[in-house]
């Protein structure tokens, strides 16, 4: 299986819609800075949680957002430097849990390809 920078969102386009972040957002990364974009449904499709991730200028971003059935992603766009032993540490505690299982895949993989030493 090959790697897959969208995981529940189609293209940069609509992370853009979803999160209705303007044209002029300046920390929105370009396709060659995203590493992972995934979207999962929780509560039997009442909310979702997103996982984003980007490199500007050898710094990882994150945004982690979740929202209920009643509202979507807007105004949850916020950027925040991450670091990739909190990525890891994150991996640690998913690995074990069942309901999990498809975001410690997702963000092990990028892990694998783009994490520390790659």
């Amino acid at each position: 299986m090959g790697y897959e920078k969208f995981q529940g969102f189609e293209s940069l386009d609509d992370i853009r819609s979803k999160f209705e972040v303007s044209e002029d957002e300046k920390l929105f990364p370009t396709e060659d800075e995203l590493l992972l974009a995934y979207n999962e449904s929780c509560n039997d499709g009442y909310a979702e949680e997103a996982h984003i991730y980007f490199v500007r200028d050898g710094q990882l971003y994150a945004v982690y957002a979740s929202h209920c059935s009643c509202y979507g992603y807007e105004d949850k766009w916020g950027p925040e430097k991450e670091d990739w032993e909190l990525v890891k540490k994150h991996l640690e505690s998913w690995s074990e849990d069942t309901w999990l299982k498809e975001r410690f895949e997702a963000v092990n993989k990028m892990f694998e390809m783009f994490g520390p030493g790659k």
